[in-house]
């Protein structure tokens, strides 16, 4: 389903105090309908004057964030002037809290309800969505957003991505949750109280916060998965297409950490064809004022992918 917000360029104007550039894009509000009932929205950004669009750039947003956000869109605006498609998507984690309406009732979403282990029902849906008309699908996923679409890839080995984009995404190695309530929040699971929240503070990445009993509990069943536990090697070593992942300067990881973060990212990627990790200098998680930074990264991994595919030909 899609909705047509703009049908030409964008003129110039004021946003936060900011002029806004002139955009020649094309944009519209779209839907998807995932496999359990679920209507997530988005938004698509197209070349305004390009018949045909060249790769299409699925984005997944981070914890307690949306499709909508400020920098998402504008680095959306600026690879849709480079001439690919860009779908900024919502998944069912969408803000802290939120009610979808389903028709079998009331389903409680975001941050603080979602079930991370049904986030590839999600991605799946965006793909089924994007590849009507294009076949060249990059998932790029920032924050936990990243590790969503490593936990798709590893599990559905979908050939019709060329590649991921893993931006700022600490989460690919651990998860800032308190470890010490697993029992607490399987004691709510059996009294009926699965949709509680646990103590404030239960997760603490950039801001304090917390999730329900019930996403506790999933979320360290698939931790095992996502990070490797046992015999069970990590998502991220089962995953054969190019890699890009990047992690900005000003982010809360002082360089140590973040040297440490991409080095343990080409390393644990035995699988992938191509593994290639950045440290973007004066760039904060956020992304504010750095968007064409950002989209500049983005449009020369699309680059180097087509060049390594003609090789490989």
């Amino acid at each position: 389903m899609e909705l047509e917000l703009l049908g030409g360029p964008f003129s110039p104007g004021l946003c936060f105090g900011k002029r806004v550039v002139s955009y020649d894009t094309r944009e519209k509000i779209v839907y998807v309908r995932t496999e359990d009932g679920l209507t997530l929205e988005g938004l698509m950004i197209e070349p305004a004057r390009k018949a045909a669009p060249l790769e299409t750039i699925l984005w997944f947003h981070g914890v307690h964030r949306k499709f909508s956000e400020i920098e998402y869109v504008e680095i959306g605006r600026l690879l849709a002037g480079r001439g690919y498609r860009f779908i900024t998507a919502n998944m069912r984690g969408h803000d802290f809290g939120t009610w979808f309406r389903t028709e079998k009732g009331a389903f409680l979403g975001g941050s603080a309800w979602e079930l991370f282990s049904q986030s590839p029902i999600d991605v799946a849906a965006w793909v089924e969505f994007a590849t009507r008309d294009c076949a060249e699908i990059l998932l790029a996923g920032h924050g936990v957003g990243g590790s969503k679409i490593v936990y798709y890839q590893s599990e559905r080995r979908d050939p019709r991505i060329m590649g991921l984009v893993l931006a700022s995404s600490a989460s690919l190695f651990r998860e800032k949750m308190r470890q010490d309530l697993q029992a607490e929040a399987e004691k709510m699971i059996m009294e009926g109280h699965e949709k509680e929240l646990l103590p404030w503070g239960t997760r603490n990445s950039r801001q304090a916060a917390t999730i329900s009993a019930e996403a506790y509990v999933d979320l360290n069943r698939v931790h095992e998965v996502l990070y490797g536990f046992g015999n069970i090697p990590p998502a991220l070593s089962r995953i054969a297409c190019p890699i890009l992942a990047w992690y900005g300067t000003k982010e809360k990881l002082v360089n140590k950490d973040i040297d440490d973060f991409l080095s343990r990212v080409r390393h644990t990627a035995t699988s992938s064809q191509l593994v290639v990790t950045k440290k973007l200098v004066g760039v904060d998680y956020f992304y504010t004022g750095s968007e064409k930074a950002v989209a500049g990264q983005i449009a020369r991994w699309i680059t180097k992918l087509r060049d390594f595919a003609q090789q490989r030909e």
